[in-house]
């Protein structure tokens, strides 16, 4: 068994599945209830769960038969769950979902599963000890478009630029965690010799300049209040490369396509899926493999789990360690 990816496959629960989720912000109101709700055959939640009395309220009135709750421990010990969404602030991701494998509920951890490598590693360890699976949620991973994705062979040179409009810089690194674990998942990479810097502008931004362990050299630009929004991965082989525009709604490419160029000059295009944002961005997709595995009792599809995860970590806390002064946002 590989550690990183969980234990053996999960008891499989009875039709629908009794989900609690942990965190009722932003992104459960603005993408995953929408999901939810369209998925209700396959799934009932049952248990909220925030700190907030607001966000609890807001959340419920979309959800009315789920039981509301303060605190994880009451929850956990209460809730006759089947699975827990983890959708918490950056800070607490991790202490969450070790809670939650502690209780052998298997999980659903939206990013960063960790803020640092001390945290993934205590993460790791908490998936060996449970009897639960934990899927990593992605949800770049599980993008659409990213089906038609043939990686070229023998990568001489990787660039990337993310660029977003009205960001907070000090939490942009996060956001940069999109483009970052997209381009080690799919290369199935490590990264080695990083240097970050922070590029005064403007825009003001970071540089990323490092290599990955098969020795290609990468170098990723991130702007958190630019001119556009837009998300952009180039890898390029010997015989091809291969131009990634990722799906975003509000880009002027909401849709995203792949831009594929061999070395005759020759190109071909293909471009992402029209419909909902939900579907095309991978979240909407991660959740319903998430279900779908539990369902089966299937172990945790490779898509979900951490192997890759360390590259895109180490990465962004290169980020947060260029700024002055940084030591107050990771750790907080």
């Amino acid at each position: 068994m590989n550690a990183i990816s969980g234990p053996h496959a999960q008891t499989r629960p009875t039709a629908p599945i009794r989900l609690g989720v942990i965190g009722c912000g932003w992104i459960m109101r603005g993408i995953y209830a929408p999901i939810l709700k369209r998925l209700e055959g396959q799934v009932k939640v049952t248990a909220l769960c925030d700190i907030s009395t607001e966000a609890l309220t807001v959340v419920g009135q979309i959800f009315p038969k789920a039981r509301a709750y303060a605190g994880v421990e009451q929850m956990l010990a209460e809730g006759n769950l089947d699975a827990v969404m983890v959708l918490t602030s950056e800070g607490v991701n991790a202490r969450t979902a070790i809670a939650v494998l502690t209780a052998n509920i298997p999980v659903y951890l939206e990013k960063p599963p960790a803020r640092d490598r001390e945290e993934l590693h205590l993460l790791i360890a908490a998936v060996e000890k449970s009897s639960a699976t934990l899927y990593a949620a992605y949800n770049r991973r599980h993008c659409p478009l990213l089906r038609e994705l043939e990686i070229p062979k023998s990568l001489r040179r990787v660039s990337g630029r993310m660029e977003r409009m009205g960001r907070t810089f000090r939490r942009f690194p996060y956001t940069a965690l999109h483009l970052i674990d997209s381009l080690h998942y799919f290369t199935r990479t490590q990264a080695l010799d990083i240097e970050a810097s922070v590029q005064d502008g403007p825009p003001r931004g970071w540089r990323l300049s490092y290599r990955l362990d098969t020795g290609c050299p990468a170098e990723l630009t991130f702007i958190p209040d630019g001119d556009t929004h837009c998300e952009i991965l180039v890898l390029e082989g010997v015989e091809k490369s291969v131009e990634i525009h990722f799906p975003n709604p509000e880009s002027d490419d909401a849709q995203g396509r792949l831009i594929i160029r061999n070395a005759s000059g020759e190109v071909r295009v293909i471009p992402g899926i029209a419909g909902d944002p939900a579907v095309q961005m991978g979240y909407e997709p991660a959740l319903q493999g998430f279900l779908d595995n539990l369902a089966a009792s299937g172990t945790v599809p490779e898509a979900y789990r951490l192997d890759y995860a360390a590259p895109g970590i180490s990465l962004m806390n290169a980020m947060f360690a260029a700024i002055p002064d940084a030591e107050t946002v990771v750790k907080r």
